[in-house]
């Protein structure tokens, strides 16, 4: 089992928030900064998920959330999720606001899980520090100034090019050797 990294403020005496990295049709991710009882700091990346009991884009700026201009879709969310429990999987169907909030703590453990799984198989994914029902903490990967940026506005020579194919089918090995596929593979979701 790999150590927890030695960067990360386990116990937080306090969280400020520095703004938002980036907000789109299924989440915002904001940029925290959290402090320890000995002073310590390390950012956070504090990824929100669009609540599913909102309906208007003005009751999602009312929450904060910066870009509300889309929402989510329900199937992706509700695809392949089975529930053992008949009154869940009614609430589900039904979309209940009980059925809603099932899906949410579902979808949020899921990336947990799927993070700590391939972060403990070597990967190189931003280290997963924990969730709510409705947040996902993750190592925030850049500075102070900003994220690092997304493989899509990286400009790379033919020899950086050549690496960071390399680097992609090397990560793409050990996600399939840890017995997960990537659903959502572009130059969006890499850095």
């Amino acid at each position: 089992m790999r150590p927890i990294p030695d960067w990360l403020v386990v116990e937080s005496v306090s969280d400020s928030d520095i703004g938002v990295v980036t907000s789109g049709k299924e989440a915002q991710i904001d940029l925290v900064e959290r402090t320890g009882p000995d002073g310590r700091t390390c950012l956070v990346a504090r990824k929100r998920y669009l609540p599913r009991e909102v309906h208007n884009k003005g009751e999602l700026e009312a929450l904060g959330f910066q870009r509300a201009s889309t929402f989510r879709h329900d199937v992706r969310y509700r695809e392949g999720r089975q529930f053992r429990k008949s009154r869940d999987r009614r609430a589900v169907e039904r979309m209940t606001t009980y059925g809603k909030h099932l899906l949410q703590d579902r979808w949020t453990g899921h990336e947990y899980d799927v993070m700590s799984s391939l972060w403990e198989a070597g990967l190189t994914v931003p280290y997963p520090i924990g969730y709510s029902t409705d947040v996902l903490e993750l190592e925030f990967v850049g500075d102070r100034s900003g994220a690092a940026p997304q493989l899509r506005s990286a400009r790379l020579d033919r020899a950086g090019l050549a690496r960071a194919f390399e680097q992609l089918v090397d990560g793409l090995t050990v996600i399939v050797a840890a017995g997960w596929a990537h659903g959502d593979l572009s130059a969006y979701n890499l850095l």
